[in-house]
């Protein structure tokens, strides 16, 4: 539990500095610098993982990994944060400050709206981490051997890195809400179709289009923090918002464990799981019907793109 806490918290501490510096510094094309930087992470499993297994695997014991890991981490976050300017100077204008325009922290959390898309991430979140804790256990009750089983993981990163920066360029274009709204759908039809049982070949296309639709949501966090509350608190109301994944992320692995228990397979939890992600969409899409106010902080192009 104690390594649990402090990773996720300084976890916490990385992620959400990292997207709020994007924002505040690329205000016309805040999903897709959220979805590249989101995406960034999500790719890191590829260097840290590899290298933990061959740590493992050459004899180190694994709390010499931890120690070695930490240590890196101490030494190379520090470095890389002196490169970090939020906002960018180059993108004020004279007198103007990029978080000015917004709500406090206070406002939004006395904003039914907040709570609104709060309760539509910790839904989609909830369906979607499900899958995450289970789907190698899934690919095994499945039939599949268990490095076929693991590699579901690896199209299920894949598939979330691209929709992390694809979708997170979409929605600067086609808006939040639409994305956030068709990434629930889209997730909607997937667990369907794994609730009726579908032939591997096909487990390995949804496993990749179900990280797909994971990565539009984790991606528009930031974005659709700025775009309803503007960025006079952008960081803080961010990471109110984004305590719904750390409920999902509770909430989904326990309640598709428990039900893949109760009814001996995995159907019934990703029927409900299906529910569950319809559930949150539509909250989405109320939350779009109530035509929130627009916070678009656009700087002038040649500030965005000098010459």
């Amino acid at each position: 539990m104690t390594l649990g806490l402090t990773t996720g918290l300084g976890f916490g501490f990385v992620y959400v500095s990292a997207v709020t510096a994007v924002l505040t510094s690329f205000p016309e094309r805040r999903g897709l610098v959220a979805g590249v930087v989101v995406g960034a992470f999500g790719l890191g499993t590829f260097v840290w993982a590899p290298a933990a297994q061959a740590l493992l695997d050459a004899g180190t014991h694994w709390t010499r990994v931890f120690l070695l890991f930490g240590l890196s981490a101490l030494v190379v976050l520090p470095l890389l944060s002196l490169g970090i300017r939020s906002p960018w100077r180059r993108h004020q204008r004279p007198g103007e400050h990029a978080g000015a325009s917004g709500l406090s922290l206070g406002e939004a959390l006395r904003a039914p709206l907040f709570w609104l898309v709060f309760a539509a991430y910790t839904l989609v979140t909830t369906a979607g981490l499900m899958w995450f804790a289970h789907f190698k256990v899934f690919g095994v009750s499945q039939g599949m051997t268990a490095a076929q089983a693991a590699f579901l993981a690896s199209l299920t990163a894949v598939g979330g890195a691209l929709g992390r920066v694809l979708m997170g360029y979409a929605s600067d274009h086609i808006g939040r809400f639409p994305s956030l709204i068709g990434a629930s759908a889209l997730e909607v039809g997937l667990f369907v179709g794994f609730g009726l049982g579908v032939p591997h070949a096909a487990i390995f296309a949804f496993a990749a289009l179900s990280g797909f639709a994971f990565g539009t949501w984790l991606a528009l966090y930031g974005p659709t923090s700025t775009d309803l509350f503007g960025m006079r608190s952008a960081g803080s109301i961010y990471g109110a918002l984004y305590l719904s994944y750390g409920i999902g992320g509770l909430a989904g692995p326990m309640l598709g464990g428990l039900l893949a228990d109760l009814s001996g397979d995995y159907a019934l939890a990703f029927f409900v799981m299906a529910g569950v992600c319809a559930a949150g969409g539509a909250l989405f899409l109320l939350a779009m019907l109530r035509r929130p106010p627009q916070f678009a902080h656009p700087p002038a192009a040649e500030e965005e793109f000098p010459v």
